[in-house]
């Protein structure tokens, strides 16, 4: 037997099946937790050592955008599908690292259009240290 996209939909429905966006989570691997309480004080004691030390804390984190940051999901009318242009569907890639401080607010931004990998990072310390 053979059921249209439409007669399946109502199939589902009709079970309480509902289409759901997935949820990705991250989660610590259990072989790590265990060392995540004595880097947290190890950090934090390190944070009031430069405080001591009249050193400015930056905190510093990055995050790509990739062509998967794309719409999923869209309404339409019955009988109508909405049509989107393969090109205009995905973004382009962009890797953005942004650092902050207490007394300044944003310290530096540094945007480019593929992964930031090591040397990447340490021009961008070097901008953050000048």
């Amino acid at each position: 037997m053979k059921l249209s996209g439409g007669k399946l939909w109502h199939l589902y429905q009709s079970k309480g099946i509902k289409f759901k966006k997935i949820l990705h989570k991250k989660t610590v691997p259990l072989h790590r937790m265990h060392l995540i309480p004595e880097q947290a004080a190890k950090a934090y004691q390190d944070m009031l050592q430069a405080q001591r030390e009249g050193r400015k804390v930056v905190f510093c984190d990055e995050v790509m955008f990739t062509k998967h940051s794309n719409k999923d999901r869209d309404w339409s009318s019955k009988g109508n599908n909405t049509e989107v242009p393969a090109e205009s569907a995905y973004t382009d890639y962009r890797a953005v690292i942004a650092s902050i401080s207490v007394e300044t607010g944003i310290e530096k931004l540094f945007v480019q259009t593929h992964g930031i990998d090591i040397p990447d990072f340490k021009a961008f310390l070097g901008l953050l240290r000048s």
